[in-house]
């Protein structure tokens, strides 16, 4: 199991902002199921995330393990959209 993986997500405006906050709402705690070949991992790709309005700054706590199984580590932007994508998908 990989430790959990925090990345941050700088809003252009106050909007993408609150559209972060909301995206990060709906994706807390559900649980997505990744299929690798004959594998099969359950988690709840995020795990937690917090905003600040001074900065506009979002971070999330994305589950270590499912980001690596989906092949996003790096960029926020992108592993917000694949949990959105895993948690759809089920």
């Amino acid at each position: 199991m990989t430790a959990p993986i925090q990345l941050a997500i700088t809003a252009e405006s106050e909007d993408e902002f609150e559209d972060l906050l909301s995206r990060g709402q709906m994706l807390l705690g559900l649980v997505a199921t990744i299929k690798q070949g004959s594998s099969t991992y359950s988690a709840p790709i995020v795990r937690q995330f917090n905003g600040d309005p001074t900065t506009n700054v979002v971070s999330f706590e994305f589950d270590g393990t499912a980001l690596v199984l989906l092949g996003r580590t790096l960029d926020g932007r992108a592993a917000l959209a694949a949990a959105e994508q895993a948690t759809i998908a089920n």
